[in-house]
């Protein structure tokens, strides 16, 4: 019995080292267009979150290592116009947007509405928005749907930023009667607020679906190859282990 663990641990040994020694100056480096804001997706001071941990995982998988360059979220599609952008995350697919070769959904966003509990706004349809205030992310009106956008053109007290941190900050000095985010990102900056306000109950309002995101590629083998990585992450259950990480 100790014979045969001594030399399976020398097998494994072996194999260790042999991996180790053979990709060291061999991983192929990729240039990823990432969105400069989107926390705890994209956290940019760490090169880390949600988003780039599932890439770089997925990719080192298959001998890849990954160099993120920040860009604003508008830009993500037409960043992989310029010849040294190799992969951009967090994409819708567009078909006006020629030689992408888009991923699989590999994330997906849950925007939901929140107001202060004891406001006690009843809101339990799209239709109740237009007659609150509403302070919304970036684009908002077009990601969320035709009837939620015939609301913010006829609700004169609708407004969207590009600072969701922001966000929170006026829901919770009561400048606006509700917002509308990612539920993740909520939370993330929930936790940056005073004290004061982190205990402040609140209501989850869920109205909108889920929107789904891709990762764009220019290479189509390059595609298939995270795809296939990918699954395994799902497969041995990394991928569930790198959100609930955050």
């Amino acid at each position: 019995m100790y014979i045969a663990l001594r030399y399976r641990a020398q097998y494994y040994f072996v194999i260790v080292f042999q991996l180790l020694f053979f990709n060291i100056g061999t991983a192929k480096e990729l240039n990823v267009a990432v969105s400069q804001t989107l926390p705890p997706y994209v956290l940019p001071e760490s090169n880390s979150g949600i988003e780039i941990d599932l890439f770089r995982e997925a990719m080192a998988l298959k001998g890849y290592e990954i160099r993120p360059f920040y860009v604003p979220f508008a830009r993500l599609s037409t960043s992989l116009k310029h010849e040294k952008t190799d992969v951009a995350l967090t994409l819708q697919i567009d078909p006006n947007l020629t030689g992408v070769h888009y991923s699989q959904p590999y994330i997906f966003y849950r925007n939901v509405v929140v107001s202060l509990k004891k406001r006690q706004l009843q809101i339990d349809k799209i239709e109740d928005l237009k007659q609150y205030s509403i302070l919304a992310f970036q684009n908002a009106a077009i990601f969320l749907g035709e009837q939620f956008h015939n609301i913010t053109k006829t609700n004169r007290k609708y407004v969207e930023i590009a600072n969701q941190q922001n966000q929170v900050h006026m829901l919770y000095l009561e400048r606006v009667d509700a917002i509308i985010m990612d539920e993740k990102i909520f939370h993330y900056f929930r936790q940056q607020e005073p004290e004061q306000y982190r205990k402040e109950a609140i209501n989850i309002h869920p109205l909108f679906v889920p929107i789904f995101y891709h990762v764009g590629f220019k290479d189509e083998k390059l595609r298939d190859a995270y795809d296939n990585a990918l699954n395994t992450l799902k497969g041995n259950g990394r991928y569930q282990e790198i959100i609930n990480s955050y």
